[in-house]
């Protein structure tokens, strides 16, 4: 698959490969940081400083197929075009 999130992965500069053990279930329960999945997405301009560094970071790594390049800038677009349609609509709620 020419755009497999793994070949992706292991293709970034300083990339690090997830180790070769067998995935286990920890005996101990772990207080893991779970703030991401319970805070709000991030905001245009957020958004809109992120996308020049992601495509940037991508554009340098020589090994990524262009598709895999092509297909990140037009997913970022959508994403920041999805961000400003919600704020729009958001807006058009609240008055």
């Amino acid at each position: 698959m020419p755009l497999s999130p793994v070949t992706i992965h292991r293709k970034l500069p300083n990339g690090t490969t997830p180790s070769a053990l067998p995935p286990h279930t920890p005996s101990q329960h772990l207080d893991l940081d779970i703030s991401l999945l319970n805070s709000s997405p991030p905001d245009g301009i957020e958004l809109r400083q992120a996308t020049p560094l992601l495509i940037t970071t991508m554009q340098a790594c020589a090994e990524l197929p262009f598709r895999a390049k092509r297909f990140t800038e037009r997913m970022t677009r959508a994403s920041e075009s999805a961000s400003s349609e919600n704020a729009i609509l958001r807006k058009q709620v609240n008055e």
